[in-house]
């Protein structure tokens, strides 16, 4: 796994789709969700902007297919400890943060207290907890 690669082409994904969101309707968001799914026959990464509700309800996992990004290279091997989810799951949360610093979510229509979180999609992994919500994840910087 190139986790600098990987982070560059999640990046490229996640600014796409927000440029999508503003063209399509430019909603306030209220929640942004990443979602993975890794197993062995495939893997993908997916960005899922909530403009109803108030955090994770796992529609993202139901969601149009422009929100996936497969990562074929992420499929489960036994062998390769470096595809672990815990590896992927520092991944997406790096990328957040690299781009919230950048400034990737400034041109997002969103509501003050918008955040983000991370859930795999067989539920095992789910990031912040939820008392910790707005401590890290928000999309302003804190």
């Amino acid at each position: 796994m190139n986790t600098e690669n990987d982070k560059k082409e999640i990046g490229e994904f996640i600014s796409s789709r927000i440029r999508a969101h503003i063209d399509a309707n430019g909603e306030e968001v209220k929640f942004i969700q990443a979602g993975f799914d890794v197993n062995e026959d495939s893997a993908s990464f997916c960005f899922y902007l909530e403009t109803e509700g108030d955090g994770p309800n796992g529609e993202w996992t139901t969601s149009e297919e422009e929100n996936f990004l497969m990562r074929e290279h992420w499929t489960w091997d036994e062998s390769k400890p470096e595809n672990h989810s815990e590896v992927i799951e520092q991944l997406i949360k790096d990328t957040f943060f690299e781009l919230r610093v950048s400034g990737a979510f400034e041109t997002l229509p969103k509501t003050k207290k918008c955040d983000f979180g991370i859930e795999s999609v067989c539920g095992c992994y789910g990031w912040p907890d939820w008392d910790d919500r707005g401590k890290e994840n928000l999309l302003e910087s804190v």
